[in-house]
C-alpha cells in the first residue's frame, strides 16, 4: 500500500491517537483497521521544530506483525520516559495519572486494536522498562556475564537485543535488490560482543512482509564472528544489489568494499 494512501486512510479514520511527550519530543501514534490491514502512523515533533513520520501497513491476521507494531509503541513510550524514571525525576510528568492514564481515551482506543486492556499495557511498560535498564547496564560496559551469554528464553533474548540496538546502534547496513526485496543489518558493540538484528523485507501484493533475526556474538569468538561475517557477505551474492552504510558496519566485521564486487 502506498504511503500516501496509508496517510489518507488514517486521516479519514477519525481515530483519537495516543499522545505522550517529554521536554524534547512529542510522540503521536494512530492505529486503525481498513480492509483486513492494520495501518499505523507514528509522528515525532521535536523542540527544534523537526518532524518525523513513520507509516506502517500489515495484515491484521499476521499476529507477529501486529505485535511488532505494538512493541514499537511501547519502545517509544519507554524512550520518552525511561531516563526520568531511572533518575527519579518523573514525579512532575503526571505519568499514569494524566498521560497514559486509565482515562486516556486515545490510549484505550489504540489498545483495543491489539486486543489489550489497560492493565496489560502497564505490565508491558514495566517489562520493557526492565529491558531498558538491562541495556543501560550494558551501555556502562559492566561485567554482566549473564547479559552477554543471554541464558533467558528466545523471546526475552530478542527483546534485550532489540533494546540494546535501540540505544547503542551506531552501524547499519541497508542492502536493496532489484525485485522489491531488501535487507537491513543493525549492529551495536557492548559488553565485549557485537549485537545485531537482521531484517529482510519483501513486497507481495502491496503488503510488506518482514523476517527478523536477533543475536549477539562475542568479539573474541573467531568462529562466531566469521559466521556473522559470512552471513552479511551472503547478502551480496544476489543480483542487482546496491547498499547504503551508516557508521562502519563493514569495517566492524572486517569486510573490505572490494570483496563485495568479487562476489558478483
Amino acid at each position: 500500500m502506498k504511503q500516501k494512501r496509508i496517510r489518507q486512510l488514517i486521516n479519514n479514520s477519525g481515530v483519537l491517537g495516543f499522545e505522550f511527550d517529554n521536554d524534547k519530543d512529542m510522540y503521536t501514534w494512530e492505529v486503525t483497521l481498513v480492509n483486513g490491514k492494520m495501518l499505523a502512523r507514528r509522528t515525532i515533533e521535536s523542540c527544534d521544530d523537526s518532524f518525523h513520520e513513520y507509516l506502517i501497513a500489515v495484515p491484521y491476521d499476521d499476529i507477529d506483525a501486529c505485535e511488532a507494531v505494538y512493541q514499537e509503541i511501547l519502545l517509544d513510550f519507554i524512550d520518552c520516559y525511561a531516563e526520568d524514571l531511572f533518575s527519579g525525576n518523573a514525579e512532575s510528568l503526571a505519568l499514569f495519572s494524566d498521560i497514559a492514564s486509565k482515562g486516556d481515551d486515545g490510549l484505550l482506543e489504540l489498545l483495543s486494536f491489539f486486543g489489550k486492556i489497560y492493565d496489560e499495557f502497564l505490565l508491558d511498560v514495566f517489562y520493557w522498562y526492565g529491558v531498558w535498564v538491562e541495556a543501560k547496564v550494558l551501555e556502562g560496559d559492566s561485567d554482566c556475564e549473564e547479559c552477554a551469554v543471554a541464558d533467558s528464553d528466545e523471546g526475552d533474548y530478542n527483546h534485550l537485543v532489540k533494546s540494546v540496538l535501540r540505544h547503542l546502534c551506531e552501524d547499519t547496513l541497508y542492502i536493496e535488490y532489484d525485485f522489491e526485496h531488501c535487507t537491513l543489518w543493525e549492529f551495536a558493540v557492548a559488553n565485549g560482543g557485537v549485537w545485531y538484528r537482521r531484517c529482510d523485507a519483501e513486497m507481495v501484493d502491496d503488503i510488506t512482509f518482514y523476517r527478523e533475526e536477533f543475536g549477539c556474538v562475542m568479539r573474541d569468538d573467531p568462529d562466531g564472528m566469521a559466521a556473522l561475517r559470512d552471513a552479511v557477505l551472503t547478502c551480496f551474492c544476489e543480483d542487482g544489489w546496491c547498499y547504503e552504510e551508516e557508521g562502519d558496519a563493514l569495517g566492524l566485521l572486517g569486510i573490505k568494499q572490494e570483496e563485495l564486487f568479487d562476489l558478483d
